[in-house]
């Protein structure tokens, strides 16, 4: 399966710091967030100025972390997804969703308020948006 998941450049920066091995889920997201299984990936949009996807991370546990202490996010969250990265890429190099994936993408073609759609901070990909997003940001990785 493959997620979506959508956090602030300084909640980002918190992941990279951490070496990637967690994303921390809100309280209103636990639920959803525990659909979420080992092996499956999670595609990273960064918001709020950035509009663009940073990264790919495998999920490595079955069940949600405790993070409450670990991290340095904007906001506290008490649970997390463990993860490893697979792909980050430099932040000059991110792919824009503005470059062709807005018309592409299901989750947003034709929508005229899609960044509402991108303000959710978990959601399941369809399979055909998640291999275009998985492909868009392979081609970036500087060789």
């Amino acid at each position: 399966m493959n997620w979506l998941i959508v956090e602030r450049y300084e909640n980002w920066r918190a992941d990279k710091a951490n070496n990637f091995s967690f994303f921390g889920v809100p309280k209103r997201k636990v639920k959803l967030a525990q659909e979420i299984k080992k092996g499956d990936t999670l595609i990273t949009y960064v918001s709020l100025g950035f509009s663009s996807f940073a990264d790919l991370r495998e999920v490595t546990s079955d069940s949600l972390i405790d993070i409450h202490e670990k991290h340095q996010y904007d906001d506290i969250f008490q649970s997390g997804i463990a993860t490893r990265a697979i792909e980050v890429l430099d932040e000059d190099n991110w792919v824009p969703i503005k470059e062709g994936l807005l018309d592409s993408l299901s989750i947003t073609k034709g929508k005229k308020n899609w960044g509402n759609t991108m303000y959710n901070p978990i959601k399941k990909l369809s399979e055909d948006d998640a291999a275009l997003l998985i492909s868009s940001i392979l081609t970036r990785v500087k060789k």
